[in-house]
């Protein structure tokens, strides 16, 4: 068993998908599938349950994956020549138009210390911010959730060791090309847009993790919906957005990459979305982890 193992099947984890691994490690699919196998034949487990959503750790894959974490945890550690006087945040949240600009803006101001510093910011899908969470492998995390999540999730979570925060509630809007017609409308209902493809950067599926099942109107359900891409890049997302006969649902984000060229209309069942900020249980924010939240509510307070 070896490091490398090691860090494959975290990254696999944290992809849910080899393919989407392989690609994030630069190695082949067939590479990273024999490393992924002799690994479980090493450990004597079945480390993921495979299926054509992707890959997903099974429970005693989980265990596994909790005590790889801390081994690779505690490697870098070693390797980390700072004196321990490094400003260090990791950072883990779903993809969001306002994160790039707070995260700029700590930067900036980081920069301006003479403290040296180490960040890191993942980006993945609302369930992997919760298990990197309890697993120890990132300091804060940021989810979208509606209240229905939120409720499900608060009983869950002290068992899990996980404070939930809220950040500020954020308009849910329609994201559609400024040159389709319905993109003039004061509001638009889903079924309105019965007829175009509806694309999404997310979790597939309408599980408990996914919003995806409370977007839904009187007379159409999303999840009742027969066109739609799930895509793991927001600029492709955005690219379809200009090219084809689609939207998507999100807030309005003040980045040109991302907004230009889209409308944002006002969804008329409108349902709230919150932005949460997840914390491990009881331990003190740092002075750097409070400012980057605060960071994260101004921006949200501009959407």
């Amino acid at each position: 068993m070896t490091l490398r193992q090691l860090q494959y099947a975290m990254m696999v984890y944290r992809c849910g998908s080899l393919s989407r691994a392989a690609k994030a490690l630069f190695v082949s699919q067939s590479a990273l599938s024999f490393a992924i196998r002799e690994l479980e034949q090493e450990a004597g487990i079945t480390i993921f349950r495979r299926s054509r959503r992707g890959m997903h750790p099974t429970e005693e894959g989980q265990a596994f994956l909790r005590k790889a974490s801390r081994v690779l945890q505690t490697i870098e550690e070693l390797r980390d020549p700072s004196d321990g006087s490094a400003t260090k945040m990791r950072i883990a949240t779903v993809q969001s138009g306002v994160l790039p600009a707070a995260f700029s803006r700590l930067v900036e101001e980081l920069s301006r210390s003479d403290n040296s510093y180490r960040l890191q910011c993942v980006m993945c899908e609302n369930s992997q911010v919760i298990d990197m969470l309890e697993n120890g492998e990132c300091d804060i995390g940021f989810i979208y959730a509606t209240e229905r999540q939120a409720e499900l999730w608060k009983s869950s979570f002290p068992q899990r060791g996980i404070e939930i925060v809220e950040i500020r509630s954020v308009p849910n809007l329609v994201m559609i090309s400024v040159k389709d017609p319905l993109s003039s409308r004061s509001e638009l209902s889903i079924a309105d847009l019965s007829d175009h493809t509806f694309v999404f950067s997310g979790e597939d599926g309408l599980d408990d993790y996914s919003n995806l099942a409370d977007y839904s109107a009187i007379d159409f359900r999303l999840s009742e919906h027969q066109r739609y891409v799930n895509v793991q890049d927001s600029l492709l997302l955005n690219y379809l957005l200009h090219t084809t006969k689609s939207f998507s649902l999100g807030h309005r984000s003040f980045l040109k990459p991302y907004s230009q060229g889209i409308a944002y209309v006002p969804l008329r069942d409108y349902i709230k979305i919150n932005f949460w900020l997840l914390r491990p249980e009881g331990r003190v924010m740092t002075k750097q982890e409070a400012r980057f939240v605060e960071l994260m509510r101004e921006e949200c307070a501009k959407v």
